[in-house]
């Protein structure tokens, strides 16, 4: 349909990765990092960490990334990534 041009455009992959905490959690108290969380890993898999959202170019270049608590859902932090992508790409 000739809506967007294929030379400006720039297609980006959007992933995220699981980062294993020092933790541990108990009846006598928790040890270690205290800003990770419980994660969903596979599908019936938890583990308790951080999590690196990465957005990349499909040249495989990163071009933004932003680290959560492992509970944060991939989609809340899609839009904010993307939106910061473009500048990134101009430089």
């Amino acid at each position: 349909m000739g809506i967007v041009d294929p030379e400006a455009s720039v297609k980006v992959s959007v992933d995220s990765t699981l980062m294993k905490a020092y933790s541990r959690r108990g009846r006598k108290g928790g040890i270690g990092d205290r800003g990770a969380r419980v994660g969903k890993t596979e599908r019936r898999n938890y583990e308790v960490g951080w999590r690196a959202h990465t957005v990349a170019s499909m040249s495989a270049l990163p071009l933004t990334y932003v680290v959560r608590a492992a509970n944060v859902n991939d989609k809340d932090l899609v839009e904010p990534l993307l939106k910061q992508a473009p500048r990134l790409v101009k430089r």
